[in-house]
């Protein structure tokens, strides 16, 4: 009878530590669910909400967001101009200078305007209730985090350059900024606002697989390119002052082997040089970082920061292990 009872006492405990174990292991992926999907959105209350187009722009709307320049303000965590939501073109971006002053930076990653410039802004208005216009331009809205009027940016950005250190260099409006995906074949060229490329050769045997690309703006003929299957370069001006600004980039998306011709698939954003901007013959390759979300100090200290899981779970495992010693 006593040897029964004490094999009850174990597969008691035996039951109690794989309960305990299996307890662990749920709450451990609970929240690394948990996790995963907070993601997707940056819920800090600290950066303005920067809503952004879903994909380039084919066409724009060309009305003025107002008759003169409107100041850009942070208004309850939301980027305003002129009473409007700005829903800004995709590829932009916004991040904090030096001064810890929020600046917005186009998709070559040049900046166009900050926190408290006066700016005229292209593009349409979206004043209806639920926001169903601006749907189909951005994923990210409607949100309960910035109701409208929603503006969304079109070709023209302009600065009053006497209140804004960043729109003192540039001599390049983004007004004329372009951008375009297309397919070429070997010895293909694509020409369009003075620039012309053409692709010389492609080897994808290589690891990565590589392009050559001939250049040319208004018949100057620029330095060959060798682009990488992934990777870009970027075609620069220099400005009287010495400052450079980015003209023309092109992105290797990419590379096709056919039995007859073979072809890439470029990514190309380019502008219209203005007077007295000198362009640089030799090319630059284009950093490539990923973003990586920066965690608040809340998201650090919090159940959800990466890691609580696992040291949830090795806690229960030891506390049933202690418990069954005793």
């Amino acid at each position: 009878m006593s040897e029964m009872l004490k094999k009850f006492k174990m597969n008691l405990k035996l039951k109690v530590l794989i309960i305990g174990i299996i307890m662990s292991i749920l709450i451990s992926g609970c929240v690394e669910e948990t996790q995963q999907n907070d993601k997707s959105f940056n819920t800090s209350t600290s950066t303005p909400f920067f809503p952004v187009q879903k994909e380039p722009a084919k066409s724009y709307m060309a009305a003025l967001l107002s008759d003169k320049p409107e100041e850009l303000i942070i208004k309850d965590g939301c980027l305003r101009a002129g009473g409007f939501l700005l829903v800004w073109p995709y590829g932009f971006s916004l991040s904090a200078d030096e001064d810890g002053t929020f600046q917005v930076t186009n998709a070559t990653g040049w900046p166009v305007a900050r926190v408290g410039d006066k700016i005229e802004v292209g593009g349409g208005a979206d004043e209806t209730p639920d926001g169903r216009v601006v749907k189909g331009y951005s994923t990210q809205l409607p949100s309960e985090r910035c109701s409208g009027p929603y503006w969304i940016v079109g070709e023209v950005i302009t600065v009053d350059k006497s209140t804004s250190p960043v729109a003192t260099t540039p001599q390049i409006k983004t007004e004329i900024r372009t951008s375009e995906e297309k397919m070429l074949v070997v010895g293909g060229t694509w020409e369009k606002d003075g620039w012309n490329l053409s692709v010389k050769a492609v080897d994808k045997s290589a690891v990565p697989g590589f392009v050559l690309i001939s250049l040319s703006y208004q018949g100057k003929e620029l330095e060959d390119a060798r682009i990488e299957t992934g990777s870009s370069i970027t075609y620069k001006g220099r400005n009287p002052d010495g400052s450079e600004v980015p003209l023309f980039t092109a992105k290797v998306v990419n590379i096709f082997v056919g039995a007859g011709a073979d072809a890439v698939r470029l990514e190309l954003d380019w502008t219209a040089p203005m007077s007295g901007v000198q362009i640089i013959e030799a090319s630059v390759e284009s950093e490539m970082e990923a973003e990586t979300p920066v965690p608040t100090p809340t998201a650090q200290a919090s159940p959800e920061a990466p890691g609580f899981g696992m040291v949830l779970g090795i806690i229960g495992v030891l506390a049933v292990w202690w418990r069954l010693k005793k």
